[in-house]
């Protein structure tokens, strides 16, 4: 299912985006490995919350078909869909949190 683009998901993806570019530079020009993974860390972690929002809204929209269409085999769709994206929420919330790689 396709739904409206979200300008609060295209910033966070932008902010990540540019995260990245900045994480490249900084390893180009040889800065220390432990801000780059730090860095590192913090954008994966931007990411996982990303594919959260996601999730959830497409959740919330298959949601909405089960509870107002007409249509049965519309219905059967959404159901199935929402089994998907509840499997897939449930796999990106427990997904361990990245740990900082600073080093003492």
């Amino acid at each position: 299912m396709s739904y409206e683009p979200d300008c609060g998901i295209t910033h966070r993806l932008r902010s990540a985006c540019g995260h990245l570019v900045s994480i490249v530079n900084k390893f180009e020009a040889g800065d220390p490995y432990e801000q780059t993974l730090d860095q590192l860390s913090a954008v994966q972690a931007a990411l996982r919350e990303i594919e959260l929002v996601v999730v959830k809204k497409e959740l919330n929209q298959n949601l909405d078909i089960l509870r107002t269409s007409d249509c049965d085999e519309e219905k059967r769709t959404a159901a199935e869909r929402v089994l998907q994206l509840y499997d897939l929420k449930n796999k990106f919330s427990t997904q361990p949190k990245s740990n900082s790689y600073s080093v003492n």
